[in-house]
């Protein structure tokens, strides 16, 4: 189908070149990924059907990092690519029925940046044994925790399969400064979505008074 043909496509391009819409001086890789736009300028809302390729597009990123690299900047490329994309995603319009798909990516990109940035993955132990809804509600388990083991575990296996080696320091300190970097637009972005709530809450108080 389309999205497939365009994620093919994205990956063909970035291998060749992480950098290529800087390189290119376009807005290729951009705009096969969010082609409405991407920005919040009032373009349409992205189709469900998109989150499917963003998620196949961070897993490529994901396997491109942990992939034993000889080269370090080779590397950052892929968590440059990663942090790109986590900024437009936050920008891009969507419904709200859409903003839970957005969110998950969001909180995977920034898992996966913490876990191979400030842990050590050869030493991970999960516990393979499911907990009980009551248990959940009690210990504070939630789907945030899911999504940062789910990393670990993967950090992990990569660390196994790369002969027990870490991520090369020069790759860690760029997922560090581009986790904080993320973070803090997340941050950003729920207070003037709190605040825009507010205000219309507010809004439709007074409103009803005038009546």
């Amino acid at each position: 189908n389309i999205r497939s043909r365009r994620l093919a496509l994205i990956r063909a391009l970035v291998k060749a070149e992480t950098k290529f819409d800087g390189r290119t001086k376009t807005n290729t890789v951009h705009n096969l990924l969010f082609p409405r736009g991407g920005d919040s300028t009032g373009h349409d809302e992205v189709k469900h059907d998109d989150s499917s390729m963003w998620e196949d597009y961070v897993e490529f990123l994901e396997s491109s990092i942990l992939a034993d690299n000889a080269s370090p900047q080779s590397t950052i490329g892929y968590v440059d690519l990663m942090f790109g994309f986590g900024k437009a995603l936050l920008r891009y319009p969507s419904s709200d029925g859409q903003q839970q798909q957005r969110q998950q990516l969001i909180q995977r990109i920034l898992s996966f940046y913490m876990v191979n940035a400030f842990y050590d993955s050869r030493k991970v132990t999960t516990s393979n044994k499911k907990k009980s809804k009551k248990n959940k509600a009690s210990t504070g388990d939630t789907s945030a925790d899911e999504v940062f083991v789910k990393a670990a575990k993967r950090a992990k296996s990569a660390a196994k399969k790369n002969d027990g080696g870490l991520i090369h320091y020069s790759v860690r300190a760029a997922l560090s400064s581009r986790f904080f970097s993320i973070l803090s637009d997340v941050v950003t972005v729920s207070v003037w979505a709190s605040s825009n709530k507010k205000d219309d809450v507010a809004l439709m108080e007074k409103s009803k008074e005038t009546k």
